[in-house]
């Protein structure tokens, strides 16, 4: 499987070849990977890439991992965006011991 980390901080000596490394946030890019990709596209992590993406509309959907578990301060889900957008549940699946999975699809107006 690819994998494509947007960063512009991570750097890797010896990468594996199915690691592509991109410097910067483009719109293009994110195009040509939803439009070639033959699987879902995850992003795992990266409150501000996720804020981005946010801000341009390019995620379809929104998987949220409850834990029942408290940790106290975390990274904000999408960064340091305003943006508010109306979400669809779409599924839920619980677990044993409290962990659930929210599928959610966004609503962009």
């Amino acid at each position: 499987m690819d994998h494509y980390i947007f960063s512009k901080s991570i750097h890797f000596k010896d990468k594996h070849e199915k690691v592509h490394l991109i410097p910067d946030f483009k719109i293009d890019k994110i195009n040509e990977l939803k439009k070639t990709s033959k699987t879902d596209i995850y992003l795992c992590g990266g409150g501000i890439f996720a804020g981005w993406l946010l801000e341009h509309k390019l995620i379809d959907v929104l998987k949220i991992k409850l834990n029942p578990l408290l940790l106290g301060d975390g990274i904000r889900l999408f960064g340091d965006s305003k943006q508010g957008y109306k979400l669809n549940l779409t599924d839920t699946q619980s677990y044993n011991g409290g962990l659930v999975f929210n599928t959610y699809d966004f609503i962009y107006k």
